[in-house]
């Protein structure tokens, strides 16, 4: 007895991308127990090579879904540059729009705010918005929505900048 292993092909032109599982034309009738499950596997059909294909277009990704929070928005602190981070991680595909909220008024990129949203791995989303040195009238409700085409996320956080007086005792 012998053994044939089959040739996986990864095409990258186009989108989205997909990958290939090939199996000799012998081999092929018996079974392609051997290979990788993929998710979301296309047609299966003999080429004029003698090759049989069977294909995924999105290459394990998932379906298209709405965003979801994989970790709820919280504050952080960054007390050496004096920045506050509101945070959170986002899973969603297609990428996500993100849109911060003030006391319910749009937040646009500042030298004071800045929004930030970074791919951590597939279709899994950093989302931040820094508030550089805060103060008493930045206290109030930060809220975000996160939208893609298959639906929204709304989360929001409740920030006291307010400054606490010390007593001497």
């Amino acid at each position: 007895m012998f053994r044939i292993k089959p040739r996986l092909y990864l095409q990258t032109k186009g989108f989205p991308p997909s990958i290939s599982a090939h199996v000799p034309a012998p081999l092929a009738p018996l079974s392609l127990a051997g290979l990788p499950k993929l998710a979301n596997f296309g047609e299966s059909k003999r080429l004029a090579d003698g090759w049989i294909t069977e294909q995924t277009n999105k290459m394990g990704i998932e379906d298209e879904k709405a965003p979801t929070f994989v970790q709820k928005p919280k504050l952080r602190e960054d007390a050496e540059e004096d920045i506050i981070i509101f945070e959170c991680v986002v899973a969603a595909y297609p990428k996500p729009d993100v849109v911060w909220y003030f006391e319910n008024n749009v937040i646009k990129k500042t030298d004071k705010l800045t929004p930030v949203i970074k791919d951590l791995s597939v279709n899994r989303f950093y989302i931040a918005l820094k508030l550089h040195d805060p103060e008493d009238e930045d206290s109030g409700l930060y809220r975000l929505t996160v939208t893609n085409k298959k639906g929204d996320a709304t989360g929001s956080i409740k920030a006291n900048f307010r400054a606490v007086e010390e007593h001497d005792p």
